[in-house]
């Protein structure tokens, strides 16, 4: 079914990540799928990080 609503976005024009919840997923879709399709989407969106400083 999943793979169904995940055809009908794409049909419509939306970017579509599809995985799977299970360890690393956050990670995954963070650091792999947001960042390509960033890139893909408005490659001048994108900048690359080396370092994160934690909030206060």
């Amino acid at each position: 079914m999943l793979n169904a609503v995940e055809d009908l976005a794409r049909q419509r024009g939306w970017l579509v990540i599809s995985e799977t919840a299970t360890p690393g997923f956050v990670e995954r879709i963070t650091q792999q799928h947001l960042p390509r399709m960033l890139r893909e989407f408005d490659p001048a969106a994108v900048r690359r990080r080396t370092k994160v400083s934690p909030r206060r």
